[in-house]
């Protein structure tokens, strides 16, 4: 059975599959109807804790171009504000890890390189709002409404790659921390990075949904 199929199924562990599946395969982008987004909705409000309240009003299926899954990207209110944003369920529903060690290195690496920056990136993209309007529809946006991102012909993760196959991958050391997220610990290669970064990154204000519709390059 196809990952659909598995969804559209009316048992709850085949259900439950399918939605992994949906997570985990480079399935093409579509919309997830009625009855399948109420399902979505019960998985996430039982097992997801920071989304326990929030009302689930449209599921989109979005091939993530960095790493080996799909994002949910999700129209849903939660404490009474309507949003649009990528609902991060990966570690909710086990998305199944590359087993190269190499590839499971890097995509840790990958993380934490986005992760350093994103400081950077919010002081940025207060200067932005100085001129509050997105750049690809030109509709007024606030911080709320509005995405950062990467445009020009380097996007983040050309950018990351790039600056980890200069270093080489062996060259990073990891360590655990509680929660989600390794942390690099070589000083030197962080600061690196964050100079690189500000340097090459050409970063652009879009409003949500320009930024979560937008097509990907190379």
């Amino acid at each position: 059975m196809t990952a659909l199929e598995l969804f559209n199924s009316q048992n709850f562990t085949k259900r439950k599959g399918g939605l992994v599946l949906l997570l985990n395969t480079n399935h093409s982008c579509g919309i997830l109807d009625t009855a399948d987004k109420e399902y979505f909705s019960l998985i996430i409000n039982a097992h997801h804790h920071s989304h326990m309240d929030t009302m689930f009003h449209k599921v989109r299926i979005q091939k993530n171009p960095t790493f080996d899954h799909n994002n949910f990207v999700c129209v849903f209110t939660k404490g009474g504000l309507k949003s649009e944003s990528i609902v991060g369920i990966g570690s909710t529903l086990k998305a199944t890890p590359n087993r190269d060690p190499l590839i499971i290195k890097r995509n840790k690496v990958l993380h934490f390189l986005r992760f350093s920056v994103g400081y950077d990136m919010s002081y940025k993209k207060i200067e932005l709002l100085k001129t509050p309007t997105c750049k690809q529809c030109g509709c007024g946006v606030t911080h709320e409404t509005s995405h950062i991102d990467h445009t020009g012909e380097l996007e983040f993760r050309h950018i990351a790659n790039n600056f980890i196959d200069d270093v080489g991958l062996q060259g990073f050391t990891l360590e655990e921390f509680p929660g989600n997220l390794d942390f690099v610990t070589n000083g030197n290669i962080v600061d690196a990075w964050k100079i690189h970064h500000e340097e090459v990154a050409e970063l652009q204000l879009l409003c949500v949904k320009c930024n979560l519709t937008k097509t990907k390059g190379w």
